[in-house]
Protein backbone atom coordinates (compact mmCIF):
# COMPACT_ATOMS: atom_id res chain seq x y z
CA UNK A 1 0.00 0.00 0.00
CA UNK A 2 2.77 2.29 0.95
CA UNK A 3 4.69 1.61 -2.46
CA UNK A 4 1.47 1.89 -4.66
CA UNK A 5 0.55 5.55 -3.17
CA UNK A 6 4.30 6.95 -4.12
CA UNK A 7 4.89 9.64 -6.37
CA UNK A 8 7.25 7.76 -8.09
CA UNK A 9 6.31 3.88 -7.47
CA UNK A 10 8.15 1.13 -8.71
CA UNK A 11 7.21 -0.83 -11.74
CA UNK A 12 4.20 -2.98 -11.54
CA UNK A 13 4.78 -6.44 -12.61
CA UNK A 14 1.46 -9.10 -13.54
CA UNK A 15 2.25 -12.36 -13.32
CA UNK A 16 0.03 -14.95 -14.74
CA UNK A 17 -1.06 -18.80 -13.65
CA UNK A 18 -2.79 -21.37 -15.42
CA UNK A 19 -3.42 -24.31 -13.74
CA UNK A 20 -5.07 -27.30 -15.14
CA UNK A 21 -4.65 -29.50 -12.55
CA UNK A 22 -8.49 -29.76 -11.52
CA UNK A 23 -9.04 -30.88 -15.69
CA UNK A 24 -6.30 -33.25 -15.07
CA UNK A 25 -7.97 -34.86 -11.91
CA UNK A 26 -11.39 -34.96 -13.94
CA UNK A 27 -10.16 -36.58 -16.56
CA UNK A 28 -8.22 -39.64 -14.48
CA UNK A 29 -4.81 -38.23 -15.32
CA UNK A 30 -2.42 -37.80 -11.84
CA UNK A 31 1.02 -36.45 -12.75
CA UNK A 32 1.74 -37.06 -9.43
CA UNK A 33 1.92 -40.61 -10.03
CA UNK A 34 4.61 -40.39 -13.00
CA UNK A 35 6.70 -37.48 -12.83
CA UNK A 36 8.69 -35.64 -9.60
CA UNK A 37 7.42 -32.96 -8.07
CA UNK A 38 9.15 -29.93 -10.17
CA UNK A 39 8.09 -32.21 -13.27
CA UNK A 40 4.42 -32.15 -12.37
CA UNK A 41 3.93 -28.83 -11.29
CA UNK A 42 5.24 -27.68 -15.04
CA UNK A 43 2.81 -30.27 -16.65
CA UNK A 44 0.16 -28.70 -15.19
CA UNK A 45 0.59 -25.17 -13.86
CA UNK A 46 1.75 -22.90 -16.61
CA UNK A 47 3.14 -19.51 -15.31
CA UNK A 48 4.13 -16.04 -17.54
CA UNK A 49 4.35 -12.51 -17.16
CA UNK A 50 3.26 -10.03 -19.81
CA UNK A 51 6.30 -7.32 -18.76
CA UNK A 52 7.90 -7.90 -21.83
CA UNK A 53 8.73 -4.35 -22.09
CA UNK A 54 11.12 -4.49 -18.76
CA UNK A 55 12.27 -7.52 -19.79
CA UNK A 56 12.09 -10.33 -22.31
CA UNK A 57 13.55 -12.91 -19.53
CA UNK A 58 12.01 -15.15 -17.08
CA UNK A 59 11.04 -13.44 -13.82
CA UNK A 60 11.17 -15.47 -10.27
CA UNK A 61 8.73 -14.45 -7.55
CA UNK A 62 8.21 -16.81 -4.62
CA UNK A 63 10.84 -19.64 -5.79
CA UNK A 64 8.54 -19.91 -8.95
CA UNK A 65 9.79 -18.92 -12.24
CA UNK A 66 7.52 -16.72 -14.63
CA UNK A 67 8.22 -17.21 -18.77
CA UNK A 68 8.21 -14.16 -20.60
CA UNK A 69 5.20 -14.26 -23.17
CA UNK A 70 3.79 -12.13 -25.56
CA UNK A 71 0.57 -11.89 -23.97
CA UNK A 72 -2.85 -9.41 -23.38
CA UNK A 73 -5.49 -9.77 -20.53
CA UNK A 74 -7.72 -6.73 -19.83
CA UNK A 75 -11.23 -6.33 -18.64
CA UNK A 76 -10.47 -6.62 -14.80
CA UNK A 77 -12.24 -3.51 -13.90
CA UNK A 78 -14.65 -3.66 -11.32
CA UNK A 79 -17.54 -1.29 -10.91
CA UNK A 80 -20.20 -0.74 -8.22
CA UNK A 81 -23.23 -2.07 -10.66
CA UNK A 82 -23.59 -4.24 -13.03
CA UNK A 83 -22.56 -7.91 -13.77
CA UNK A 84 -19.17 -9.20 -13.19
CA UNK A 85 -16.06 -8.54 -14.92
CA UNK A 86 -15.30 -11.28 -17.63
CA UNK A 87 -12.04 -10.88 -18.95
CA UNK A 88 -10.11 -11.47 -22.19
CA UNK A 89 -7.25 -13.48 -22.15
CA UNK A 90 -4.85 -13.49 -25.86
CA UNK A 91 -2.13 -15.65 -26.19
CA UNK A 92 0.11 -15.35 -28.92
CA UNK A 93 0.32 -18.65 -30.58
CA UNK A 94 3.16 -18.48 -32.72
CA UNK A 95 5.64 -20.91 -34.01
CA UNK A 96 8.61 -19.28 -32.59
CA UNK A 97 7.06 -18.97 -28.82
CA UNK A 98 8.76 -20.23 -25.94
CA UNK A 99 8.87 -23.57 -24.62
CA UNK A 100 6.41 -22.94 -22.08
CA UNK A 101 3.83 -21.65 -24.56
CA UNK A 102 4.40 -24.95 -26.42
CA UNK A 103 3.93 -26.47 -23.57
CA UNK A 104 0.74 -25.54 -23.19
CA UNK A 105 -0.30 -25.58 -26.65
CA UNK A 106 0.50 -29.92 -26.62
CA UNK A 107 -1.94 -29.74 -23.01
CA UNK A 108 -4.74 -28.22 -25.06
CA UNK A 109 -4.13 -30.74 -27.66
CA UNK A 110 -4.14 -33.61 -25.65
CA UNK A 111 -6.85 -32.82 -23.51
CA UNK A 112 -8.91 -30.95 -26.33
CA UNK A 113 -8.95 -27.56 -24.69
CA UNK A 114 -8.64 -25.65 -21.63
CA UNK A 115 -12.34 -24.39 -20.77
CA UNK A 116 -12.83 -24.44 -17.02
CA UNK A 117 -9.05 -24.39 -15.86
CA UNK A 118 -8.12 -21.66 -13.37
CA UNK A 119 -6.66 -18.31 -14.27
CA UNK A 120 -4.75 -16.68 -11.50
CA UNK A 121 -3.28 -12.82 -11.81
CA UNK A 122 -1.07 -12.04 -9.17
CA UNK A 123 0.54 -8.52 -9.39
CA UNK A 124 3.12 -7.22 -7.51
CA UNK A 125 6.40 -4.28 -7.81
CA UNK A 126 9.48 -4.83 -9.46
CA UNK A 127 11.51 -3.84 -6.16
CA UNK A 128 9.76 -7.38 -4.43
CA UNK A 129 10.57 -9.90 -6.68
CA UNK A 130 13.36 -12.16 -5.75
CA UNK A 131 17.11 -11.85 -5.75
CA UNK A 132 17.73 -14.29 -8.41
CA UNK A 133 16.51 -11.96 -11.03
CA UNK A 134 19.06 -8.81 -10.87
CA UNK A 135 22.49 -10.88 -10.58
CA UNK A 136 24.81 -9.46 -12.21
CA UNK A 137 22.89 -6.13 -13.39
CA UNK A 138 21.52 -2.98 -11.21
CA UNK A 139 19.18 -3.60 -9.10
CA UNK A 140 16.04 -1.01 -9.31
CA UNK A 141 15.51 2.28 -6.59
CA UNK A 142 14.73 0.87 -3.08
CA UNK A 143 15.29 -2.75 -3.82
CA UNK A 144 13.93 -4.72 -1.31
CA UNK A 145 13.18 -8.29 -2.26
CA UNK A 146 9.93 -9.06 -0.20
CA UNK A 147 7.73 -12.54 -1.34
CA UNK A 148 4.57 -11.57 0.68
CA UNK A 149 4.36 -8.01 -1.05
CA UNK A 150 1.26 -8.88 -3.48
CA UNK A 151 -1.56 -7.28 -4.41
CA UNK A 152 -4.90 -9.35 -3.74
CA UNK A 153 -5.02 -11.91 -6.43
CA UNK A 154 -7.23 -12.09 -9.17
CA UNK A 155 -9.03 -15.59 -9.44
CA UNK A 156 -10.84 -16.41 -12.60
CA UNK A 157 -11.67 -19.44 -14.83
CA UNK A 158 -11.01 -20.02 -18.54
CA UNK A 159 -15.15 -19.82 -19.37
CA UNK A 160 -14.64 -20.27 -23.19
CA UNK A 161 -12.92 -19.87 -26.29
CA UNK A 162 -13.07 -16.68 -28.38
CA UNK A 163 -10.95 -17.49 -31.30
CA UNK A 164 -7.73 -19.47 -32.23
CA UNK A 165 -5.44 -19.15 -35.21
CA UNK A 166 -1.92 -19.47 -36.24
CA UNK A 167 -1.18 -16.62 -34.38
CA UNK A 168 -3.54 -16.19 -32.06
CA UNK A 169 -5.12 -17.64 -28.93
CA UNK A 170 -8.13 -15.82 -27.36
CA UNK A 171 -10.33 -17.05 -24.06
CA UNK A 172 -12.68 -15.36 -22.47
CA UNK A 173 -12.75 -15.58 -18.41
CA UNK A 174 -15.36 -16.01 -15.90
CA UNK A 175 -15.54 -15.69 -12.08
CA UNK A 176 -16.24 -18.62 -10.17
CA UNK A 177 -20.22 -17.46 -9.60
CA UNK A 178 -20.03 -16.84 -13.48
CA UNK A 179 -19.18 -20.10 -14.25
CA UNK A 180 -22.13 -22.66 -16.10
CA UNK A 181 -22.94 -25.38 -14.59
CA UNK A 182 -22.00 -24.52 -11.12
CA UNK A 183 -24.27 -25.34 -8.39
CA UNK A 184 -25.02 -23.92 -4.93
CA UNK A 185 -25.44 -26.54 -2.08
CA UNK A 186 -29.50 -27.66 -2.07
CA UNK A 187 -29.54 -26.95 1.79
CA UNK A 188 -32.03 -24.54 3.28
CA UNK A 189 -30.48 -21.24 4.99
CA UNK A 190 -31.93 -20.37 8.24
CA UNK A 191 -30.81 -16.61 9.56
CA UNK A 192 -30.56 -17.79 13.28
CA UNK A 193 -29.93 -21.54 13.06
CA UNK A 194 -27.02 -23.82 11.56
CA UNK A 195 -28.33 -26.22 9.54
CA UNK A 196 -26.31 -28.71 10.38
CA UNK A 197 -26.55 -28.38 14.75
CA UNK A 198 -30.70 -28.14 13.60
Amino acid sequence: ANESNKLNPSALIDLFEIDLSEILFERGINPALTTSNAKQDQSSIFRFHNSINLTTSNLTFQGKVYYSLPIEVKGFEFSGSGPLPQPKMRLSASEDSSKALSLLRCQIAKLGDIIGAKMTRRRTFLKYLDEINFLGIDKPVGYEPDSTAEFPRDIYYIDRKVSESKLILEYQLASLLDVEGVKLPRRTIFATKCTFCY
